[in-house]
């Protein structure tokens, strides 16, 4: 397994975890009051503590923009020292400690390790879970064999660079062929 590991600067100095979540049912509930909810249930303290979400945008557009939603869409940003991400399904998930900062997590792939180990580790330590307890196998995302064929088949080349990016649930992981797997938590747009 490869032990050079590096969190990117992800507010506490740890990488990104699993996300808080929560529901909420945006054909009756504002979307707004549902981030102010999660953010303050992460905070563990009363809404009050921190600053509203008008902070980022006006909530009457949020709460517009769900309600009135064409297909199911992701809204993520910034909020009070947090991603969130809002998805017009009525899901909000809350990542603690990296808004405003780079939340990245980098793993380098061990001597004896395959790119796709690898990328279950990297994804592993940043959720903060064991690598065996996956509930849902890398294949779902990616072709494991198709993965490790590409990026092996590249190493040493010195004339050409490879790099391979696909989502994780709402992390994005990007393979490099110089041994580098970075973990993203969702982008901010």
């Amino acid at each position: 397994m490869g032990d050079d590991r590096t969190a990117g600067s992800a507010g506490r100095g740890a990488p990104a975890r699993e996300p808080y979540r929560a529901s909420f049912d945006p054909d009756s509930e504002s979307a707004s009051d549902a981030v102010d909810a999660a953010v303050s249930a992460v905070r563990d303290g009363p809404d009050d503590e921190g600053p509203g979400i008008d902070s980022v945008f006006d909530p009457i557009v949020l709460d517009a923009l769900v309600r009135r939603r064409r297909g199911t869409f992701r809204l993520t940003f910034d909020y009070d020292d947090h991603v969130v991400s809002v998805r017009s399904d009525g899901e909000v998930s809350v990542w603690t400690g990296t808004g405003s900062s780079d939340p990245s997590y980098t793993y380098r792939v061990g001597p004896d390790e395959s790119p796709s180990d690898a990328v279950i580790r990297a994804v592993s330590d940043v959720r903060g879970t064991d690598p065996s307890s996956s509930s849902e196998p890398l294949y779902s995302f990616v072709g494991p064999d198709a993965l490790d064929a590409i990026l092996e088949g590249t190493r040493g080349a010195e004339d050409r660079r490879v790099r391979v990016s696909f989502e994780v649930d709402e992390l994005r992981v990007v393979v490099s062929d110089d041994g580098r797997v970075v973990v993203h938590p969702p982008q901010i747009v």
